[in-house]
């Protein structure tokens, strides 16, 4: 009977002493597997991130190849204006170059429009005209629309081409109108009662008034 207690006594002993080892090593044998869930969440989290890193670095280099092409189409616009406004400049330089050549006497002759459109015919009409009558004030050559209709102006007035000029012989003259029909090349030729003389070189006609 002693024996049998002992022998009981030692397996319980044994038991026991398993029992408190196995519940010592479990949460060693567990820890491995909660540090790798802490590594694997951990390198998500990384991942992610330099996922939107990457996002936000794209974005930000379309976002400055945007503004790269507006500041180029701005300098495109502003080189475009500055040339219209250089143009515009010149255009009304020209225009007051005209207007102070205007009214100016050259060889006998006081514009008082511009002849610079008028045909080389016209042009020598009125040098010959001022040779021999002496001093002329040519005082209309072309006219646009507007300014041919509020004068009385033809609808098919020559002026309209710039192919005609009226002119006042400021001597008074004699038969102007037989030297002008002695001249080639004119086609118009009209006194007008205010004393104007007209002449353009379209076909030859006269006409009332």
């Amino acid at each position: 009977m002693t024996y049998l207690r002992s022998v009981l006594r030692t397996v319980l002993m044994v038991t026991l002493f398993a029992g408190l080892a196995l519940s010592v090593t479990a949460p060693a044998s567990a820890a491995p597997a909660k540090g790798q869930t802490v590594t694997a969440k951990s390198a998500a989290v990384t991942a992610a991130v330099k996922r939107k890193k990457l996002a936000l670095q794209a974005k930000r280099k379309k976002i400055a190849q945007a503004e790269a092409k507006a500041a180029a189409k701005s300098k495109r616009l502003a080189k475009l204006r500055k040339a219209r406004k250089t143009q515009v400049a010149s255009k009304k330089k020209r225009t007051k170059t005209q207007v102070a050549s205007s009214g100016k006497r050259s060889g006998g002759i006081s514009w008082n429009a511009s002849g610079g459109c008028l045909p080389g015919v016209v042009k020598a009409a009125l040098v010959k005209v001022a040779a021999a009558y002496g001093s002329i004030t040519v005082n209309s050559t072309y006219r646009s629309p507007g300014h041919n209709r509020r004068v009385g102006g033809a609808g098919r007035s020559m002026h309209l081409q710039c192919r005609a000029a009226d002119f006042r012989v400021n001597g008074g003259g004699g038969n102007v109108i037989g030297f002008l029909q002695k001249l080639p090349g004119l086609g118009g030729i009209k006194r007008y009662r205010s004393g104007f003389y007209h002449i353009d070189d379209g076909e030859r006609r006269t006409w009332k008034g």
